[in-house]
């Protein structure tokens, strides 16, 4: 039999096949995308070392500020020369991220004032808890009081884990100065884990989720999103947004006791992505896509979008992302790069681009639906790469054991 008769290929006989080279700008992208922010987090962290004695300088301007030479992260402020006041710092995590406290101390052991000198929340909120004279509470008191949350000090509605970040942490200086100066023995605080009604129902409807992944039951889905709306939105005020993606990064996550919603929740979604490889947040228990869902359902309207819209739109989200978390890194404040409007939607309280975005996702939604999620949500996207990660992991391993 000759080489004609044969039907069978073989290598004399195959054509060499050209090499193609292809660039793949997409992955050229994602490169430089994480360069840029490994980049931004070292950069942040030589930019923004603190100098709290210009803080300080700040509350204090005409007085002269040294520091102690026997007391640690402790001031004096000086008056004709002399040393009037103490001030002593210590640093707790927020809702957003570290919150520096100045404690100022008299010579006879009263707190005469706490001053914020550093923090990383939402302004309003901070500014909320001066509007309603939150640090008088601490003034004229003895400096090795002692705390306890909810039952011997007061914490301001809409902004209760900034409440609580505030007093941990001059519980941390007045206490420290009480020992360390004046030789007393201050209770210490007990940083007990306090869980509310809204917390046992955000547990609940995370359990019905999980519950519907096998019965897929629309009318329990539906409500399960309408209920998420009420609790994790208006009465836990606890959702996921690309400031929680930053705090991760720089080490800023609370305490379970300081934060038990931010555990319950977070601790709830990540699981379900690591054991079940899906995002259970999304689409169910976000209450933000929960605003969008009943916005669609009154306008009933679905505006048909271009294919380019379709196709190149979906990248924004992944820009915002980007352009979060970098502002985040630069500033080392994790709150800077979120742009969500959560806030202004759940707690009447915004700023900056925040004010522009709301009105408008809202007004686009009556029209396209789920806008936000779909094209622009930030932390909806940390969760998709998060989830797509898991999976192709999962598949390599499954793949080089067979």
């Amino acid at each position: 039999m000759s080489c004609k008769d044969c039907s069978t290929p073989c290598a004399s006989r195959q054509a060499p096949q050209p090499l193609h080279w292809r660039l793949d700008i997409g992955k050229i992208f994602r490169l430089l995308a994480v360069i840029s922010l490994v980049a931004a987090y070292f950069v942040g962290q030589s930019l923004n070392q603190p100098s709290w004695i210009e803080n300080i300088q700040a509350v204090y301007p005409k007085a002269d500020i040294t520091p102690s030479d026997h007391l640690d992260n402790t001031w004096e402020i000086h008056k004709d020369g002399e040393p009037v006041l103490l001030m002593s710092i210590a640093t707790e995590n927020g809702y957003g991220g570290p919150m520096t406290v100045g404690t100022v101390i008299t010579q006879d052991g009263m707190v005469k004032a706490v001053k914020i000198l550093a923090h990383s929340d939402t302004p309003a909120y901070i500014q909320r808890l001066s509007n309603n004279f939150f640090y008088r509470q601490f003034e004229n008191q003895p400096v090795d009081r002692s705390f306890e949350a909810g039952k011997n000090f007061d914490v301001i509605s809409g902004a209760t884990i900034s409440s609580n970040g505030i007093m941990k942490a001059h519980a941390a200086a007045a206490h420290y100065i009480a020992r360390a100066e004046f030789g007393k023995h201050p209770v210490e605080l007990k940083d007990d884990i306090r869980l509310s009604t809204s917390h046992y129902i955000m547990a609940a409807l995370i359990l019905l989720v999980l519950i519907n992944i096998r019965l897929k039951n629309t009318t329990l889905k539906v409500a399960v999103i309408l209920a998420s709306l009420a609790v994790i939105g208006f009465m836990a005020n606890q959702m996921i947004n690309v400031a929680n993606f930053s705090a991760l990064f720089l080490g800023f996550l609370p305490t379970l006791a300081g934060n038990p919603g931010f555990w319950l929740l977070g601790g709830a979604v990540f699981a379900g992505i690591i054991v079940l490889g899906r995002n259970i947040y999304c689409g169910n228990l976000c209450p933000f896509y929960a605003v969008q869902f009943v916005l669609s359902k009154i306008s009933g309207l679905n505006l048909p979008l271009h294919p380019l819209i379709k196709r190149y739109a979906a990248n924004l989200s992944k820009i915002g992302l980007w352009a979060g978390l970098m502002v985040g890194f630069l500033t080392t404040t994790p709150t800077a790069g979120s742009y969500e409007p959560f806030s202004m939607i759940f707690s009447l309280q915004g700023e900056g681009i925040q004010w522009y975005i709301m009105p408008a996702v809202v007004l686009a939604c009556f029209f396209v639906p789920n806008l936000f999620c779909r094209f622009l949500c930030p932390a909806g996207e940390a969760l998709t790469r998060i989830t797509v990660a898991r999976n192709t992991l999962v598949h390599a391993i499954k793949g080089a054991r067979k």
